[in-house]
C-alpha cells in the first residue's frame, strides 16, 4: 500500500525516481524498493515524504487525513453574546503591533459587547468594547477602551484611548493620549493634546489648547483656555 503510495504522488508531481532519491538523500535502489513494497522507508523520512507530496502521513498510508476542528470548539467561553475577535499567525497570538493592524473586524449588526484584538468598525454595541487598536462605532452604551484612536458616536460611559478621541456626546471621563474632540463630557478630561469639546461637567487637563462650552471643574492647559 505504502509503495503504491509513493509511486502515485511521485507521478503526480512528475518526479523520477532519481530526482525523488536525490531530494531525500537515498539511492534510487532504495526508492525502486519501497515502491515495490519489498522495503519501508526510514521512520524519519516519511515526514519529508509527505511534505514533498503536499499531503499528510495518514494520507500517504492511504488514510483519510484528519479534519481541523474550528478554533473556537475548544474554547470555554460561555454563551453571553459578546463578540470575542483573536488573530493567531501559527500558535502565536497576534495582539499588537504592524501585524495586527492588517486585520480590521467590521461588523454591521448590533452586539452586546466587543472585545477585539484588531481594529473595530461597528453598528451600535450595548455594551463595552474593548480593541487593541481603533474603534469605529455608531452609538456604545457602555465603555470604550482602545489602544489607539476612538471615533464614535454617542457614548453611554468611559473613554480610554491611546491617542485621539473623536466623539458625540460623552457620559463618563475621558483619557485621551491625544486630542479630544466631543459634544457634551459627563465627567473629567484628561488629554495629552488639545480638548474641544461642549459642556464638561468635571475638570480638564489638557497638554494643549483647551476650548469649551462651560467647564464644571478646574482647568489645567499647557496652551491657551476658551471658554463660552
Amino acid at each position: 500500500m505504502l509503495g503504491k503510495e509513493i509511486t502515485k504522488c511521485r507521478k503526480k508531481l512528475g518526479m523520477t525516481q532519481e530526482t525523488l532519491a536525490q531530494t531525500l538523500g537515498v539511492t534510487n535502489q532504495a526508492v525502486s524498493k519501497w515502491e515495490l513494497d519489498q522495503s519501508c522507508p526510514d521512520i524519519q523520512l516519511l515526514p519529508q515524504l509527505a511534505d514533498i507530496f503536499g499531503i499528510t502521513v495518514d494520507e500517504l498510508f492511504g488514510r483519510e487525513a484528519k479534519k481541523q476542528e474550528p478554533f473556537c470548539a475548544d474554547v470555554d467561553w460561555p454563551e453571553d453574546g459578546v463578540l470575542r475577535v483573536v488573530v493567531y499567525e501559527g500558535r502565536k497570538l497576534i495582539c499588537g503591533g504592524e501585524a495586527a493592524e492588517d486585520f480590521k473586524l467590521d461588523y454591521e449588526a448590533d452586539v452586546k459587547e466587543i472585545l477585539s484584538a484588531v481594529n473595530v468598525t461597528c453598528g451600535d454595541v450595548k455594551g463595552d468594547v474593548w480593541a487593541n487598536l481603533s474603534v469605529h462605532c455608531a452609538e456604545v452604551g457602555g465603555d470604550v477602551d482602545a489602544g489607539t484612536s476612538v471615533n464614535c458616536g454617542n457614548i453611554d460611559g468611559s473613554v480610554d484611548a491611546g491617542t485621539n478621541v473623536n466623539c458625540g456626546n460623552i457620559s463618563g471621563d475621558v483619557d485621551a493620549g491625544t486630542s479630544v474632540n466631543c459634544g457634551n463630557i459627563g465627567g473629567n478630561v484628561d488629554a495629552g493634546a488639545s480638548v474641544t469639546c461642549g459642556n464638561v461637567e468635571g475638570d480638564v487637563d489638557a497638554g494643549g489648547n483647551v476650548r469649551c462650552q462651560s467647564i464644571a471643574g478646574d482647568v489645567d492647559a499647557g496652551g491657551k483656555v476658551q471658554i463660552g
